[in-house]
């Protein structure tokens, strides 16, 4: 871990305060008007970042397919149906998925 000195004024450390004009002064941001499509973003080997999604439905292979299915086909079980109330999540993929 690098620790930054406050003695200076960044745009991370005006971030931690309550002063808009220092906010614009030293940051660059832009607002975006409308929604945020959603998106999933493979963060580690069993974790997810969500963006903007409402609910997650996680799969996983059969682990004894049905003898009399299409062999060219692949069989999968619901593990479970996960609703998302916050904007930005992590999910933890479960290990049986």
């Amino acid at each position: 871990m690098h620790l930054q000195p406050t003695e200076r004024e960044t745009s991370a450390l005006v971030l931690f305060g309550n002063n808009l004009d220092k906010i614009k002064k030293l940051c660059q941001f832009k607002v975006i008007f409308g929604p945020l499509k959603p998106e999933v973003y493979r963060i580690g080997r069993n974790k997810l970042l969500l963006n903007n999604v409402s609910s997650l439905t996680i799969y996983r292979k059969q682990s004894f397919p049905d003898p009399n299915s299409d062999p060219n086909t692949t069989e999968f079980n619901l593990i479970s149906r996960v609703n998302i109330t916050a904007s930005q999540a992590v999910y933890n993929i479960p290990c049986e998925a």
